[in-house]
C-alpha cells in the first residue's frame, strides 16, 4: 500500500510540472540597444544616439518560447506620424532557444533625421500578440 502511494504521488507531481511547463508565460527581456555587439549581445543600454552612429544593434532574451515561434522586429521613426522603416521576420530553430536574438538597422543613405525611433518586437503567433516596445533617440 505504502507503495503505491508513493507511485501516485511521483505520478502527480510529473502530471502538475508538466502542465505548469505546458502554459508558462512567454516573455521578450532585456532589450538593449547599443552601438557594439558583444557575445551575447549588447552590453550595455543606451537611450540615444549621436546622428554619426552608421548601425544600431538591439538585442534582447526570450523565455518560454517554442522552436517554431515567429519573432518580428520592427524598427520606426516617430515623428508627426510612426513610419516603419524596416521589418524582419525571424523563425526560431529548436538550437537559437534560450539565446540572445539580435536585429540591427543600418544608417539611412541621407543620413539619421534628429528625433525619436523605436524597435518593436513581437511574438506573431501568440493570441493576444505578445509585443515590447523600446524607443530611443537619434541627436
Amino acid at each position: 500500500m505504502k507503495k503505491l502511494i508513493i507511485q501516485f504521488l511521483s505520478i502527480s507531481v510529473i502530471v502538475v510540472t508538466s502542465l505548469q511547463c505546458s502554459h508558462a508565460v512567454k516573455k521578450i527581456t532585456n532589450v538593449k540597444l547599443c552601438e557594439l555587439l558583444g557575445e551575447k549581445g549588447c552590453n550595455y543600454d543606451s537611450p540615444s544616439f549621436d546622428n554619426s552612429v552608421q548601425l544600431i544593434y538591439c538585442s534582447f532574451l526570450t523565455q518560454n518560447i517554442k522552436y517554431d515561434d515567429t519573432l518580428k522586429i520592427s524598427w520606426y521613426y516617430v515623428g508627426d506620424s510612426r513610419v516603419l522603416i524596416e521589418e524582419t521576420l525571424l523563425m526560431i530553430s529548436e538550437n537559437k532557444l534560450g539565446l540572445p536574438i539580435k536585429s540591427s538597422l543600418n544608417k539611412p543613405i541621407n543620413g539619421w533625421p534628429s528625433g525619436v525611433f523605436e524597435v518593436k518586437i513581437s511574438i506573431e503567433n501568440e493570441e493576444p500578440t505578445l509585443s515590447v516596445v523600446k524607443s530611443f533617440l537619434i541627436q
